[in-house]
């Protein structure tokens, strides 16, 4: 169903440091000259152990400078892909497409698209109202496979205008259930930003960008 399908939005990665319960490099720094500072000048620190509290130092720029290049790259890619998707919806306006869903409009449409695993099985529609309540079902024996479009329309003739959702149920020659993607089809009316990501607006639904599978020509 094109409800079940939600777009994640992007996240940060985690920094590689808390602000207050990690050291930093001005932290390190600072306890380092303290230590160069108050060190014994009978016993001064050893040649070897300046070089290891060096490379400690230069180790801690290290990592805070690639978690911030980190931050900064994944906002760069989120406001990127931000934009990216706004063009790109904006380019779908007056266009049908073929998203992952299984919404069937009455009167508009009397077909229904889907893609079968295999074919030469046997396959029936079945048509549920916006109550979930089943208002018909329909056998269209052997069907081939990959995409397909199938006719409804015996079940969607007469029915009041509206959204209606599909199931298909298909087995294989051996009676073995087959696991059938269904799509809606819709123009695209407009568009939204949500949290979860852009979405079209469609007839009165929302379809996730993410979804989208196919793009037809304008209207």
């Amino acid at each position: 169903m094109i409800d079940g399908i939600q777009s994640t939005g992007s996240s940060s990665p985690g920094s590689l440091f808390a602000p207050n319960d990690a050291m930093g490099r001005d932290d390190f720094l600072t306890l380092l000259v303290a230590q160069l500072r108050n060190q014994d000048p009978l016993s001064p620190m050893d040649g070897k152990e300046m070089a290891v509290q060096l490379a400690q130092f230069s180790s801690v720029e290290q990592l805070i400078n690639l978690n911030e290049n980190m931050e900064a790259q994944a906002a760069s890619n989120a406001a990127m892909g931000e934009t990216l998707a706004a063009t790109l919806g904006s380019s779908l306006l007056g266009r049908e497409v073929l998203a992952a869903g299984d919404l069937v409009s009455v009167p508009a449409q009397d077909t229904v698209t889907v893609d079968m695993p295999v074919g030469g099985g046997a396959v029936t529609v079945k048509l549920f109202d916006a109550n979930g309540t089943e208002v018909g079902s329909q056998p269209l024996g052997s069907v081939g496979g990959g995409r397909q479009e199938l006719d409804v329309s015996t079940l969607t003739n007469g029915l009041p205008d509206g959204h209606y959702r599909y199931e298909v149920e298909a087995v294989n020659a051996d009676g073995d259930s087959l696991a059938v993607q269904t799509y809606t089809k819709a123009v695209i009316e407009g568009m939204r930003f949500t949290p979860q990501g852009l979405r079209l607006i469609a007839d009165g639904i929302e379809i996730p960008f993410s979804a989208v599978a196919e793009l037809g020509l304008g209207t």
